[in-house]
């Protein structure tokens, strides 16, 4: 789960053949840990540019994979 208000917050439940779900489990946390990544580097980015004196904003600039823009878009303003 996830941590939210010091209490752990069930993200999803899943339910189906054990088999198909352990296939899917590997994709699932390789997306949600790339996207915790980009999440990170977002929020470490603006906090750098913050103590250095930066007012403005961050932009999201760069290439983004193929198919996930909007999940990694969605990742920087998390982040």
């Amino acid at each position: 789960g996830v941590q939210l208000a010091g209490q752990c917050q069930p993200i999803m439940e899943i339910s189906g053949d054990a088999a198909d779900i352990l296939r899917a489990e590997r994709i699932a946390l390789n997306v949600l840990g790339r996207l915790c990544g980009i999440a990170t580097g977002a929020k470490e980015a603006l906090e750098l540019g913050r103590r250095n004196g930066y007012t403005g904003r961050i932009a999201a600039t760069r290439k983004t994979t193929p198919g996930f823009r909007i999940f990694e878009k969605y990742a920087i303003i998390i982040g």
